[in-house]
C-alpha cells in the first residue's frame, strides 16, 4: 500500500487503470484542477496534468488514454471531454 502525496488541491476522486498498474487522481483546487497519475507499484509520480477544471477521469479499455471532462477550448459549449495520453499526460485532442 502507497500514500499518494500531491499538492494542489484535495483529492476529489481516482480512477485505476484496466491493469491496475496506475491511479490518476482527480485534485481539486479553488481555481485550478489537476490530475495527476502515479505508478501503483512504487507510488511514483508519472506526470501531472494543470487545467481550469478535470472531473470525471477514466481510462479507455485499452489504457492508453485518460479521458476527462473539462472546460472547452475551441467549441460553443462550456464544457467538453478532452483526452491526455496516459503514458505523458499530453493532451490528444
Amino acid at each position: 500500500m502507497h500514500e499518494f502525496q500531491v499538492e494542489g488541491g484535495t483529492a476529489a476522486g481516482m480512477v485505476f487503470s484496466p491493469d491496475e498498474k496506475e491511479v490518476v487522481v482527480e485534485l481539486a483546487a479553488t481555481e485550478w484542477s489537476h490530475l495527476a497519475c502515479f505508478d501503483v507499484t512504487t507510488g511514483n509520480m508519472r506526470w501531472r496534468h494543470e487545467t481550469h477544471l478535470a472531473r470525471q477521469p477514466a481510462f479507455s479499455a485499452d489504457a492508453k488514454a485518460v479521458r476527462y471532462h473539462g472546460v472547452a477550448t475551441e467549441s460553443h459549449d462550456r464544457v467538453a471531454w478532452h483526452w491526455l495520453d496516459s503514458a505523458t499526460g499530453k493532451l490528444l485532442d
